[in-house]
């Protein structure tokens, strides 16, 4: 009896000792909740959109977000089949979105465009992609209306006209091509390819616009360069006035290869809450 005793003593003993060391036990720091919430920061899942065939090849849509649904990365994925046996004529491609990141970005849906022997201007005349992250629905897209006289005028903000002032970063002064369900294109005034200056076209940064509003951010570049395996990141200018407000908009676009996969992507990263 004695020695059951003896033990229940050293039992509660023990009990009563970790009890004391949990209620003794300072509470957590602000440091560690600091590197805990880090920690946290730096998982991340990715999603990726429904696969689209073009030449030997395919590509699909992806965003890489956090667990507190901050957006680290949304573009293309390409696959190297895709850069054979492309069709001889312009081809494009509605390239969906994981409904996840329609719900952290402002963009709706991605369109990549395939322009075998370019477009005006003359500086864009080689064999290139087109790949728009547009900020309208697709429906809204189809009905952008051809341009004419009227809403063309770049004395105001006309339809196809230059927005107001903050609406296009301050450099993107330069109009391009006005285009039936697509906009406005812009370019920065102190592009590559510009005179005076003419090099050789291997990929630019496009803003578009519409009716006074930015509608899509769109990366330009060359089957030849995305063949040459070249990375590219390379910061985005930025407006002052954002439309939608309350998103995450990128301030940097990236052009690279895994070499690891053989996948080639472009990308826009480094959000920004604005």
């Amino acid at each position: 009896m004695k020695k059951e005793v003896s033990m229940l003593m050293i039992t509660l003993g023990i009990v009563f000792s970790s009890c004391q060391k949990e209620l003794n036990r300072d509470p957590q720091s602000n440091e560690e909740i600091a590197v805990a919430a880090a920690k946290q920061a730096d998982f991340t899942n990715t999603f990726y959109g429904a696969e689209i065939h073009l030449g030997d090849g395919k590509v699909r849509s992806f965003i890489t977000i956090t667990h507190q649904d901050i957006p680290r990365e949304i573009g293309i994925e390409i696959t190297h089949g895709l850069f054979q046996n492309l069709p001889t004529v312009y081809s494009d491609m509605h390239v969906p979105l994981h409904h996840k990141a329609t719900e952290v970005t402002p963009y709706d849906h991605l369109e990549m465009d395939w322009m075998p022997n370019g477009h005006p201007p003359a500086y864009f005349q080689l064999p290139h992609f087109d790949i728009h992250f547009y900020m309208l629905p697709e429906k809204e897209q189809m009905e952008i209306p051809a341009p004419n006289a009227t809403n063309t005028s770049l004395a105001s903000t006309a339809a196809y006209g230059r927005p107001s002032p903050g609406v296009l970063p301050q450099d993107y002064t330069v109009p391009s091509a006005a285009v039936p369900m697509m906009g406005r294109h812009w370019l920065d005034k102190f592009a590559d390819v510009l005179p005076p200056s003419n090099q050789t076209f291997t990929h630019q940064f496009i803003y578009g616009t519409f009716d006074n509003r930015v509608i899509f951010l769109e990366p330009m570049v060359t089957r030849a360069f995305l063949l040459s395996g070249t990375d590219v990141h390379k910061t985005i200018k930025q407006p002052t006035i954002f439309d939608p407000a309350g998103t995450y908009y990128p301030t940097r676009y990236n052009i690279y290869t895994n070499e690891t996969t053989d996948k080639v992507y472009v990308t826009l990263d480094q959000f920004v809450l604005r």
